[in-house]
């Protein structure tokens, strides 16, 4: 279990051995593309990035999502790339 705050306080998710990971309300798909989002509320939006950021760094499988089918960790980096070029989130 890995600490992830962001969405709420106390979020956490849960990487698998084999480097699937389970993140609840973490990641929400996007309503018009059906693509990972950040959460449509955060309790903290910047430790919610930090921690999308944590999520994306150490993941290699899938990406199980509270709301949604399940992600490859591939299609979250890429829907997050934009928001960590260049930047220390």
């Amino acid at each position: 279990m890995i600490h992830t705050p962001g969405h709420s306080p106390g979020c956490v998710f849960v990487l698998l051995k084999n480097g699937d990971a389970i993140t609840g309300d973490l990641i929400f798909p996007s309503i018009l593309s059906g693509k990972p989002s950040l959460p449509f509320w955060a309790d903290d939006p910047a430790e919610a990035r930090r921690s999308i950021k944590k999520l994306i760094d150490i993941t290699s499988g899938k990406i199980y999502i509270a709301h949604w089918k399940p992600f490859s960790s591939a299609e979250v980096k890429r829907s997050f790339s934009s928001l960590f070029e260049g930047t220390n989130p």
